[in-house]
């Protein structure tokens, strides 16, 4: 289960030369992976399979739109676990709309997440 807080800038898409909007949002995010992993010094790892996100926070600034508070896609990682420090990349990107009806066909195409853990 990972937390994400992200923020990006959309502008309006009947006015591409508008000033940007901030979106901040918070989620919940619960990765679905089907992994793969050698077993030498070096424990390397990928992983692929849907993810499911619920936003319980959003600010979208000035937006008339509402943002989706449900949202799945599909994510995959790489990863290795070098003695007791595990390094991953983990790249998703959402499936449906971004904006709930009356928003504009704007999707959040791919989101990157860099974690180190000790484990």
């Amino acid at each position: 289960i990972l937390y994400q807080h992200s923020s990006s800038d959309i502008h309006d898409p009947n006015n591409l030369y508008s000033a940007a909007q901030t979106i901040s949002r918070q989620a919940i995010t619960v990765p679905v992976e089907l992994m793969l992993q050698s077993y030498q010094t070096m424990g390397a790892f990928i992983g692929l399979g849907p993810y499911y996100s619920h936003v319980f926070e959003s600010e979208l600034a000035s937006l008339q739109w509402n943002d989706r508070k449900n949202e799945w896609g599909l994510s995959y990682t790489l990863g290795a676990n070098i003695g007791k420090l595990g390094i991953s990349y983990r790249r998703m990107a959402q499936m449906g709309k971004f904006f709930e009806t009356g928003g504009p066909k704007a999707a959040i195409r791919h989101s990157i997440i860099m974690s180190i853990a000790i484990i």
